[in-house]
């Protein structure tokens, strides 16, 4: 398991959930299973079957995760589907691709998806040395001085816009959105009316 610094509770670590693909497919069966029996009513699963997940969870796959790590697997497994649905449409046929981890679409499909798109944008951790006066500022989720580097490409791979220097502990966005409010970078916008999908 793997330990993080902070917690609720002041100096006791907590242990963080590690969810491979065969327990996230135990938790999705357990799911169903409850589902199937009654213990989501609603919209939400009851108080009872909470309990059911957590103990039979536990049971199965020899972990002791609680209520928290349980709801926010399902809270996340829901946000990632209601993705997938909204990147699917109303289209059929289509697969996943469990070794390229994406969609399994014809050309045709893609190509429609990717129409209007004018690149791809990420973020990455670059580590760094730097005085210990400032270093604070850089330490971010890795735990080391690290400086955020945001790069745009398009679809030959060729970089149309970079930008390094920010302190580790800045979120994407916050950089993303500077990018925008700043016209003398010349960040690459959508054709037209376009938005960008994040």
């Amino acid at each position: 398991m793997v330990k993080n610094k902070t917690t609720a509770v002041a100096n006791e670590p907590i242990e963080k959930a590690m969810w491979e693909l065969h327990i996230v497919n135990i938790f999705c069966d357990i799911c169903i299973k409850e589902i199937d029996n009654g213990g989501r009513p609603k919209s939400h699963f009851s108080k009872e079957a909470w309990k059911s997940l957590v103990e039979t969870f536990g049971r199965e796959t020899g972990r002791a995760y609680d209520y928290n790590k349980l709801k926010n697997k399902w809270d996340q497994l829901k946000k990632d589907y209601l993705l997938w649905r909204a990147l699917l449409g109303a289209d059929t046929g289509l697969g996943w691709d469990l070794e390229k981890r994406t969609v399994d679409g014809s050309d045709d499909w893609w190509k429609r998806r990717i129409a209007d798109c004018i690149g791809a944008i990420d973020g990455v951790y670059v580590p760094v040395c730097i005085s210990p006066l400032k270093a604070i500022l850089y330490i971010g989720r890795k735990g080391i001085p690290t400086q955020n580097l945001m790069a745009v490409c398009d679809f030959d791979m060729q970089f149309t816009f970079c930008w390094a220097g920010w302190e580790g502990s800045a979120h994407d966005t916050r950089i993303f959105y500077a990018a925008l409010r700043d016209p003398t970078f010349n960040f690459p916008h959508p054709p037209d009316d376009n938005l960008y999908k994040l």
